[in-house]
């Protein structure tokens, strides 16, 4: 069951709303050879008020709060089916000032970020609980002199704190960190759209890393044609858990550190009749970040690549129908090894079609298909490739009131995207949307 309203308003210098959402589902064991269900349940609020002052200056506040009630199956090595059960309660608080000056040319955004995260495992291990809170405040300034030039900057200070209790122990960790960004985007002509950034991020166990980005596109016919190509470095240091937690935490860990390449091209054809997309790419990672099922710990793998293509092919022969076709091929490697990256398929290739009634019903399908894999990093456990289909309709029986449904993996195919774990059957959805 999935069930969300909303309701949104304003009246002189206040607007706002405040809205729900709930879902439960009895699921299916998480476990592939188990049979006690792992359902979950999921209660989600939010409210959000805006005080516009003055046409230059506006204050935002947001708020959050989501509790979810779980059932786990824990694994050792293999999944293994249990009574496991997580609970988490999660708060998000929002504040922002929103100021504008030089006539609009200079937009700037001072906000803070209050984040709090609370999870209880209740198992026939022992129960055990983290909290995590994150108190983030920022800085954004966007700076336009004329059309053809933007330049976006800005300060982030981010304070993580985690904490576990459980087994008769308790652990604290913090951290703080700092950053400072600038991009710069400029159009020099008709056509053309430059874009060059830099981001130096300073992390208190870590220490700082500076990171450059830029990326280019040009079409010489209105959009007919797009000619573009990035380049793109990153930097993401190891999650508080990552490091310290009780169970798979490794406090050796080592921040990630990546390069990434693109260059791509659009085609449009017969009037927007069909677009055609091609992208080549290429990440190259130092110290991925990874998990190793076998030990149940984080690590670090040195040195990994993963390039391929990806292709798109939109087709519109009549207003009232859509196909798309997208292929995507990936090879990605442990560069010291030379072994494929374990669970990333070679190749992937999807097939949609939509077609809109005269009478007003909207249908559709898309068929999913995915090569082989291995699930491990010695590659003795295959993951066999899979074909899904899935099917949707909609249909608005007034102005203000639709009914839709879908069908997903319609042939009731069994497959496995991590080896041990469960994948949903046949599904049948539907339901109702009402608007006011």
């Amino acid at each position: 069951l999935n069930a969300k309203a909303d309701v949104s308003g304003s009246s002189g210098i206040a607007s706002g709303g405040v809205g729900v959402a709930y879902f439960r589902t009895d699921s299916i064991s998480a476990a592939a050879n188990g049979t006690e269900k792992d359902g979950y349940e999921n209660i989600a609020t939010n409210a959000k008020l805006k005080l516009s002052f003055a046409d230059n200056l506006s204050l935002d506040l947001r708020g959050y709060y989501i509790h979810a009630n779980l059932g786990t199956d824990v694994f050792f090595g293999a999944p293994m089916d249990t009574a496991d059960r997580s609970k988490l309660d999660q708060y998000v608080g929002y504040a922002g000032l929103n100021l504008a000056l030089l006539d609009g040319k200079l937009t700037q955004r001072a906000a803070a970020t209050w984040f709090r995260n609370d999870r209880d495992y209740l198992s026939p291990f022992g129960d055990y609980g983290y909290s995590g809170t994150n108190l983030r405040f920022e800085y954004e300034g966007v700076y336009q002199p004329v059309d053809q030039a933007k330049l976006i900057f800005g300060y982030e200070h981010e304070r993580p704190d985690y904490d576990f209790t459980g087994f008769g122990s308790t652990e604290s960790h913090r951290a703080n960190i700092d950053s400072v960004y600038a991009l710069a985007v400029v159009k020099p002509f008709t056509g053309l759209a430059l874009t060059g950034g830099v981001r130096h991020d300073d992390h208190s166990q870590f220490g700082g890393a500076t990171t450059l980005g830029a990326n280019a596109n040009y079409t010489p016919n209105e959009g007919q044609t797009n000619f573009r190509a990035s380049y793109g470095e990153g930097f993401k240091a190891p999650s508080l858990y990552q490091l310290y937690d009780s169970f798979s935490g490794n406090s050796t860990l080592n921040p990630e550190q990546s390069k990434s390449y693109d260059i791509g091209i659009d085609q449009r054809l017969d009037g927007n009749r069909a677009i055609l997309s091609l992208t080549a790419f290429q990440r190259d990672i130092r110290d991925q970040i990874d998990f190793d099922f076998g030990t149940s710990r984080y690590f670090n793998l040195g040195r990994t690549r993963a390039k391929g293509v990806e292709a798109m092919l939109t087709l519109k022969p009549v207003d009232a129908l859509t196909v798309t076709a997208a292929y995507s091929y990936i090879d990605a490697r442990d560069r010291d090894t030379g072994a494929r990256l374990p669970r990333r398929p070679t190749n992937a290739v999807s097939v949609s079609a939509d077609y809109d009634w005269s009478f007003g019903l909207s249908t559709g399908a898309t068929l999913t298909m995915v090569s082989d894999s291995f699930n491990n990093a010695t590659l003795t456990q295959r993951l066999d490739g899979y074909a899904l289909l899935g099917v949707r309709a909609s249909f608005p029986i007034t102005q203000n009131l639709e009914i839709y449904g879908r069908i997903d993996n319609l042939f009731d195919e069994e497959y496995a995207t991590v080896y041990g774990y469960n994948t949903y059957g046949r599904s049948a959805f539907g339901g109702v949307r009402v608007r006011f």
